[in-house]
C-alpha cells in the first residue's frame, strides 16, 4: 500500500451511533485513477449510469437538493444562491457527478464492517477483486431503504440496518462484477471468517472529481475548504470534469462486469 494514503480504518459506536463494529484496511486512490487509468474511471461512472437508467432514477425530477455551496449559515436545508452543483435528488452518474474517492479495501485484519452509510454521497460502486471462493464469510449486505427517512419514522434499530432490517440483501459478487447503490443506504460486510476478501470500492457525488491525494474529503472541506462537517473518522466514509458528454454510448454496457 501508499503509506501516505493507506489507512486501518475501524468502525466504532462511540463514532457513529448508524454505525456497528468492525473496519478494513484501505488505500485511497482518487485522483490517480483517472490520471493512470482513466478508461477504468469512465467505467464506473458508466456503471452507474446504467444503473441509473434500470432502477429509473433518471425519473425523479425532485429538484431541491441543496448543494453546501449555497448552504444558509442556520440552515443547510435551505438555500441562500443559485448553486454550480445539480439540486436533482437522483443527479445522473455520468453529467452530474464526479468521483469523489476510490478505494482498495483489504479485510484480512478484519472480522466484518458494521452497517453504515456512505454520507455526502450520491451512488456507491463496488468492485470485488476476489472470488466467493477466496475467503469464507464476508457476503455483502444491503438494507434498501433510505436510512433518513426510516430514522423520521422510527429509531428502530433493525428499520435502520441492523441484521434484520427489512428488504435485507446478501451477496458474494463474482470477481470483477459491480455492485451499484445509492450510498444512503444501510450496507456493510458480514462475518469474514477467513483472509482474502479484497474489494475496489467508488462513491460518486455531485462535486466534481477529487484530485489525487484526496482522502475523501467532506463537502465543506473540498468545497468550501472548510472542515466543519468533516466526519470521515467515523466514515460517514474544484474540478468540474465529470465525464460530460452527450453522447448515448455513455451508459453502453462493459461485457467484462456485471452490475447488480
Amino acid at each position: 500500500h501508499i503509506p501516505l494514503l493507506f489507512q486501518a480504518r475501524g468502525f466504532g459506536l462511540e463514532d457513529n451511533d448508524l454505525q456497528e463494529s468492525g473496519g478494513n484496511d484501505v488505500t485511497y486512490l482518487a485522483g490517480f485513477m483517472q490520471l493512470l487509468a482513466p478508461g477504468v474511471a469512465s467505467s464506473i461512472q458508466k456503471a452507474a449510469g446504467l444503473v441509473w437508467k434500470e432502477a429509473k432514477w433518471e425519473h425523479d425530477e425532485t429538484n431541491d437538493f441543496v448543494p453546501v455551496d449555497v448552504w444558509d449559515d442556520n440552515d443547510e436545508e435551505t438555500t441562500t444562491d443559485t448553486s454550480k452543483y445539480s439540486t436533482k435528488i437522483r443527479p445522473d452518474p455520468v453529467v452530474d457527478c464526479g468521483i469523489r474517492t476510490t478505494e482498495h479495501l483489504s479485510y484480512d485484519k478484519w472480522k466484518g464492517l458494521g452497517q453504515h452509510v456512505d454520507s455526502d454521497s450520491d451512488y456507491t460502486v463496488l468492485v470485488a477483486l476476489s472470488d466467493p471462493d477466496d475467503y469464507q464469510g464476508g457476503g455483502f449486505s444491503l438494507c434498501p431503504e433510505n436510512y433518513l427517512d426510516l430514522w423520521r419514522e422510527t429509531v428502530d434499530e433493525a428499520a435502520l440496518g441492523g441484521s434484520d432490517c427489512l428488504r435485507k440483501i446478501t451477496v458474494k459478487p463474482n470477481r470483477l462484477s459491480a455492485i451499484v447503490f445509492l450510498s444512503n443506504f444501510m450496507h456493510g460486510v458480514e462475518d469474514i471468517k477467513t483472509s482474502g476478501r479484497v474489494t475496489f470500492a467508488n462513491e460518486l457525488w455531485r462535486y466534481g472529481n477529487v484530485p489525487a491525494m484526496g482522502m475523501r474529503p467532506s463537502p465543506s472541506m473540498y468545497v468550501l475548504g472548510t472542515d466543519e462537517d468533516n466526519d470521515d473518522s467515523s466514515y460517514d466514509n474544484d474540478d468540474d470534469s465529470s465525464y460530460d458528454d452527450d453522447d448515448e454510448n455513455d451508459y453502453e454496457d462493459d461485457d467484462e462486469e456485471d452490475t447488480f
